[in-house]
């Protein structure tokens, strides 16, 4: 798939490049290698989704319980 050639393509760049010339080189820990993985149809549609939210928080439900 095209998906995972760009992925292998940019993965050095992505991953191992820091932000900002100013920034310390990132490091990231994978559960496994390699980083990018073929994860089919399912997953390459749920990837693209993105909310737009005026409060970061509305997308989570927050539930504070007191005990005692």
């Amino acid at each position: 798939m095209l998906s995972d050639e760009i992925g292998k393509m940019l993965n050095p760049y992505l991953l191992h490049h820091p932000l900002d010339p100013a920034e310390e080189q990132p490091s990231f820990a994978f559960p496994f290698s390699p980083a990018e993985l073929s994860r089919g149809a399912v997953y390459e549609f749920c990837l693209h989704h993105v909310l737009e939210l005026a409060d970061p928080m509305e997308a989570f439900r927050l539930e504070v319980i007191e005990i005692g």
